[in-house]
Formats: C-alpha cells, structure tokens, sequence
C-alpha cells in the first residue's frame, strides 16, 4: 500500500473516531445538564408559590416557578394543542390566554380533555373572565414537532405546536414566552398532573447514549486495525 493510502486510511479512521466520540462526550454534557434541570426543578418544587400577583413577570431564564397570579381570563380566543395522548386516547389540551392587569398576557394550560369522536367537532371550554387568582408553574414551552401546519377560522383555534410567535399572531397582541400549567387544585381545568413535568430523557438515557458512541469509536479502531492488518497483508 502507498504511503498516501495509508496517511488516508488512518486520517479516515481517526475521524470517524474523533467524531464518535465528540457525541459520547456531547451526551454526557446533555447528562450533566439535565442532572442540573432536574436539580432546580425540585428545589423549586419544595419553595412556596411567588407571589406575583402585582409583580411583572420573570424573565424565561429563571423558569420553572411556582407561582400566583391575579388577573382574567379571556375565552374569546382559545386553543386547543392537537395530537395529545392519555391513556391511549386522543385529546387536547386547552390553553386559554390570561391577562393581568398591567394588561400583559400569558397562556395557561387549563389541562387536557378527550377529543370528540368526530374531528369536525371541538370540545366546549368555555370558562368565565370574571377576575381572580390562579396558581401553578411557569414554564418555557416544549414546541415540539410540528404534524402540519393548521390555519383554522374561527375560535377555539387547533394548533399543532406551541410556537409562540405564531400564537401571537393569532391573537394580534404579544404574549409572554412561558406557559402556566395550572395546578391540580386550582378551578375551571381539565385532566392535570403536579409539575414542573420532567424531561422526556434523563440523565441516564443520556449516559447511555454516550457508553454507546465510545463503544463505536472502540469498534471503529478494533474494525480498523484488522482491516489495516489485511489491507498490508494482501498489498
């Protein structure tokens, strides 16, 4: 074999090497912050409820929070996230926007609800915009994948994904970037769960998908050294 060859072969190898392992070395990065995540979300879960109730909102990078607010809702315009699961069953779950009385508005997952049997027909989730107090988590919003794209008239409004940009816009007015889940105890929801709702891999999926890439970069050094061995065997 020429030496060109072989300086190609090895640099060839050594890639496909080094990049494996720059993915274990990433997924264990994605461990550690998830490890991080989850540390933060049950020192939040253990503190009381913050009162902003008068107060402006926080900035995304200190969600999740517990907290209460006050203010209305506002059913007029309503959506519903589409190609949601429980059980095995198809539903939806309801964001309703709620504004404060500085006038700022938020979105507030009021639960998830079956879906009728008929995809023609929507769910009814009327809720009154009399004034009050709502309490739950405050949390930066999954988007998700989109399945397709729905420009729907007409209110509820059926969304795929919680873009919210696009949700925005469909209100006409700005929306704060986070989303209340309302707690379990709280009036007018649907089906709800305690949050702040745990990240779909853990940290030890993470750590696994990393013993994984170091396991190939091994393999692609054993697969290659006996390629190498034949490789100048047969030349």
């Amino acid at each position: 074999m020429s030496r060109v060859r072989a300086v190609a072969f090895w640099l060839l190898l050594a890639g496909a090497a080094a990049a494996c392992l720059a993915a274990g070395f990433w997924q264990l990065e994605r461990a550690a912050d998830k490890a991080a995540l989850l540390a933060a979300r049950e020192a939040a879960r253990a503190r009381p409820a913050l009162d902003l109730r008068a107060a402006p909102l926080p900035a995304p990078a200190a969600l999740p929070l517990r907290v209460r607010l006050a203010g209305r809702y506002r059913p007029e315009r309503q959506f519903l996230l589409d190609n949601q699961l429980h059980a095995g069953r198809a539903g939806y779950r309801v964001l309703t926007p709620f504004e404060r009385a500085d006038g700022s508005l938020l979105l507030v997952d009021r639960g998830w609800l079956p879906a009728p049997a008929a995809r023609a027909h929507l769910p009814v989730v009327a809720v009154d915009a009399a004034p009050r107090e709502i309490e739950g988590w405050l949390e930066r919003p999954a988007r998700g994948f989109v399945l397709g794209r729905v420009d729907e008239p007409g209110w509820p409004c059926r969304v795929q994904a919680l873009d919210m940009d696009v949700l925005a816009m469909r209100l006409d007015r700005s929306v704060y970037p986070g989303v209340l889940a309302l707690a379990p105890d709280q009036p007018d929801g649907y089906l709800r769960r305690d949050r702040p709702a745990p990240p779909r891999l853990g940290p030890a999926h993470h750590r696994a998908y990393a013993v994984q890439w170091f396991a190939l970069a091994a393999t692609v050094l054993i697969a290659g050294a006996f390629a190498w061995r034949k490789l100048r065997n047969s030349g």
